[in-house]
């Protein structure tokens, strides 16, 4: 059984997002042994497992861009490109058409990068494009599969650290790259060696070469991985391969678009294709366990990088074609399994809402690891939708800890339901994950806007009692209510006003009559919200409301009993 360890030492995390410009020295070339570099023209950027791009310009002209694909990166880093202005001793016939200098050194690829190269520099008569990459000094070399077109240049870019091409004779391309250790780059080299075009005699040689790094690299290392280094090391070989098989296919001429294609989606050359099953076979065991490892290191610390290595080989899974359920690496059965689940610890949504009345919407969400008895803090992105609602700010992140506040209003009188869908952003990222939680919550619009009648009772002046049906027109402007009241009978006209506040009426003031026979009453109320010509909770018809008013200036209580009218008469 294969013992999986999170990746958190092998990439380290060394930044922030942020793209500059580095070097105050002008345009003055900076030194590395025999690799010199133009550092005012040198760009950094923080990239992770969704991949991205790095462009800039040197003084020359000569445009680079970097493209990490997805799934190449298994966390975040930060990366540094710096344009070569020159190497001393190249050894190309044809010189230098371009290069650059990529940091940290020695970072590895799960996929292959590609670094574009646009220049007018061209081959000679007898020379052909050489490619290549080296460590920091230029002391060890080796060739890269590449391909151009017109004024475009394009580079696999497995590794750190120089990176570039130029033109040269096929004696410079064999003395030109250095023998080292790695197997893989050797016979990589030898193959980008090879006289342009291929005869039938390099055909041979190269189909020998991709075997051999089957048999010797590929294979070996996907048996041998025993832990999420080890995997990416494979990982990385295979891609490699990939390309080198595609290049044996082209007959040593890939084309720009081979390049940039995905290393599965790339042809496999006859006589090949029982070895790219069998390192898929290998490779189908190593995510297995890969994803079990992690999924065990998530639950036991807590690790929300863990998590993310877990959805990072299933997404290596889905670039190799092997993403099946029957191989339990499809999406679904992973999320399924996953260490942890997004809840929900906080929805506040006010149960009544006056209509046009700005409210504040409430969510806090936390992540729940397996065999946890409490959730951890993580940062969402929030997406928000609803019926009868307008949401001021429907989609966000939230703060560190999950919460997320935004400002909602009730659009109509009447059902109100919002959905809010939040999803996992993974360390280093400000992109959604499909890791995802949903809360959902509803509530009542509350618009007293309208015709309202009923019966009207109580002590009048002292002593009268008042008993009368009445008619009130309100209108509602958020939570402030204001309007006119006649009674069916001697007492009116009136006016009215009152702060709603959900299903209560506060701060009511009534004014009857006019002049020195006025009567002022103050109170309270309520409006139970009900459907037109159905029975509510109150017993009455639609929408009721009630009125309990005293009468200080005419020594007095009275009691309104009202009900939502359309259509009819109150007095008749």
């Amino acid at each position: 059984m294969r013992s999986t360890a999170p990746l958190s030492c092998l990439v380290l995390v060394l930044g922030l997002s942020f793209l500059s410009c580095g070097g105050d020295d002008g345009s003055a070339p900076s030194e590395e042994g025999a690799i010199h570099t133009e550092a005012a023209k040198s760009v950094t950027k923080t990239l992770g497992p969704g991949g991205g791009s790095l462009n800039t310009t040197a003084s020359n002209g000569v445009e680079y861009t970097l493209e990490v694909p997805e799934g190449a990166l298994i966390k975040s880093t930060k990366i540094t490109m710096t344009p070569v202005t020159s190497i001393e001793d190249l050894g190309l016939s044809g010189g230098l058409a371009g290069g650059v200098v990529l940091q940290p050194s020695g970072l590895a690829f799960a996929h292959a990068a590609v670094l574009h190269i646009e220049t007018d520099k061209e081959a000679d008569a007898g020379q052909q494009l050489a490619a290549f990459s080296s460590n920091g000094d230029f002391s060890k070399r080796s060739l890269a599969i590449a391909a151009t077109d017109g004024d475009e240049i394009d580079v696999l870019v497995s590794h750190f650290s120089a990176v570039g091409a130029g033109f040269g004779t096929t004696i410079n391309l064999e003395s030109f790259f250095t023998m080292g250790s790695n197997v893989l780059e050797n016979l990589i080299s030898q193959m980008e060696a090879l006289s342009d075009p291929w005869d039938e005699s390099a055909r041979t040689q190269a189909a020998q070469m991709g075997h051999d790094a089957f048999s010797q690299v590929v294979l070996p290392r996907f048996q041998d991985a025993n832990n999420d280094t080890d995997l990416l090391d494979a990982m990385e070989a295979y891609d490699r391969w990939r390309f080198m098989l595609a290049s044996i296919a082209a007959d040593g001429d890939i084309p720009l678009l081979g390049i940039n294609t995905s290393s599965n989606e790339l042809t496999v050359p006859s006589g090949f294709e029982d070895e790219v099953a069998q390192a898929k076979e290998a490779a189908v065991t190593d995510f297995q366990s890969a994803i079990s490892g992690d999924n065990q290191v998530c639950k036991e610390q807590q690790n929300l990088q863990a998590l993310a290595n877990v959805l990072f080989w299933q997404t290596q899974a889905r670039l190799m074609g092997v993403d099946t359920i029957d191989n339990q690496l499809d999406r679904d059965t992973v999320l399924q399994h996953l260490c942890a689940d997004v809840v929900v610890e906080k929805a506040d949504l006010p149960e009544d809402m006056q209509v046009g009345f700005p409210h504040s919407l409430d969510l806090d969400f936390g992540l729940l690891y397996e065999g946890a008895s409490s959730p951890k803090n993580a940062p969402f992105f929030v997406e928000i939708t609803g019926v009868g609602l307008d949401i001021q700010n429907p989609s966000g992140f939230t703060d560190a800890a999950g919460n997320y506040t935004t400002v909602i209003t009730a659009t109509q009188d009447g059902g109100l339901s919002f959905t809010a869908t939040a999803s996992l952003v993974l360390p280093g990222t400000q992109v959604a994950s499909d890791v995802k939680g949903f809360a959902f919550g509803g509530g009542t619009g509350i618009n007293i806007s309208g015709r309202w009648g009923g019966q009207a009772n109580g002590i009048f002046e002292g002593d009268s009692e008042l008993d009368t049906n009445f008619e009130i027109h309100l209108t509602q402007n958020q939570n402030a209510i204001t309007g006119t009241m006649s009674t069916c009978d001697w007492l009116g006209p009136g006016t009215i006003t009152a702060t709603l506040s959900g299903t209560q009426l506060l701060n009511v003031s009534l004014t009857l009559g006019e002049g020195i026979g006025a009567c002022h009453a103050t109170g309270t109320g309520s409006v139970t919200p009900g459907p037109s010509g159905q029975l509510n909770a109150a017993g009455c018809p639609g929408s009721c409301m009630t009125l309990e008013l005293t009468d200080p200036s005419c020594d007095g209580g009275l009691t309104f009993n009202a009900f939502l009218i359309f259509d009819n008469d109150a007095c008749h």
